[in-house]
Formats: structure tokens, C-alpha cells, sequence
């Protein structure tokens, strides 16, 4: 149980379980998803998504009263060219709801505010030398769920 609290400027709260929140305010959170893998690794290139800045509601059930969300951002992870100019350069992420992101289980919100909050895709890396390689922006979905 979160009540009276203020979550700010950090990366929210992550939860599988039963939460409750209560008179509180989630604000001011960054969260980016991981960047592809850098230089040529064996790694993927392509960055990965970002989930729910302020809460990420992996599973179980969350109920929150008479809270602010406010002013939470999420990227996704930006993709990553290798070194070697002839292989692909990786792709951006998705970024998944900015203030709260429900993987799966159950949500309800009594009495509260939901506002300012962002989630967007990763910009296209892009590389002007030599040959101008780039990638495609991704998508934001849910600024606020």
C-alpha cells in the first residue's frame, strides 16, 4: 500500500502483486528502454520498449484513489548501427504507456488525475557518414495509460 506519497523524478513503481494507492502523486518520472547493443556485438541492434514511467503493472491488481499522475515521460529504446557500414542498423522501440502501463491483471482508479504524462516512440537513429544509414521512428501508445 503507497498512501500519502510522492513518487518524484525517479522511474515509478513496478508491481506483480496487490497495490493500493491512496492520496498520492506519481510525477516527474523518466523511463527509456534499453538501446540496442553498441559497435558490432553480436547483439541485437534493434532497442527495446519502454513500459509505464510512473507505475508498471507487470501482473496482479491496483487499485489507486484520489492520486496524480502527472508529467511522467517514457521512450522507447533507440536502435543502433554496427560499425561495419554494410549491416542493417537496428530499429527503434515502442514506448507503452506513459503514466501507468497494464501488462496484465486488473485496474481501477477512483477520484484521481491523469495528466501531462508522455510515452513516445524512439527517434530514428541516423548516421550521416558515409552513407546516411537510418532507422525508423517507432510508435508512442497511452501517454497517460
Amino acid at each position: 500500500m503507497v498512501s500519502n506519497a510522492a513518487v518524484i523524478n525517479g522511474r515509478g513503481i513496478l508491481t506483480s502483486g496487490i497495490l493500493k494507492v491512496y492520496n498520492s502523486t506519481i510525477a516527474n518520472n523518466f523511463v527509456q528502454g534499453p538501446n540496442g547493443a553498441a559497435g558490432d556485438s553480436t547483439g541485437s541492434h534493434d532497442g527495446q520498449p519502454g513500459y509505464g514511467a510512473g507505475l508498471n503493472i507487470d501482473s496482479g491488481t491496483v487499485s489507486i484513489f484520489n492520486s496524480v499522475f502527472s508529467s511522467n515521460l517514457l521512450y522507447g529504446g533507440p536502435g543502433t548501427c554496427p560499425f561495419n557500414q554494410y549491416l542493417p542498423c537496428g530499429l527503434g522501440a515502442d514506448a507503452n504507456g506513459g503514466a501507468i502501463y497494464l501488462r496484465s491483471g486488473y485496474l481501477e482508479i477512483f477520484g484521481s488525475t491523469i495528466a501531462y504524462n508522455r510515452a513516445d516512440g524512439a527517434s530514428g537513429y541516423q548516421e550521416n557518414f558515409p552513407f546516411g544509414r537510418a532507422t525508423s521512428s517507432a510508435n508512442g501508445f497511452g501517454g497517460g495509460i
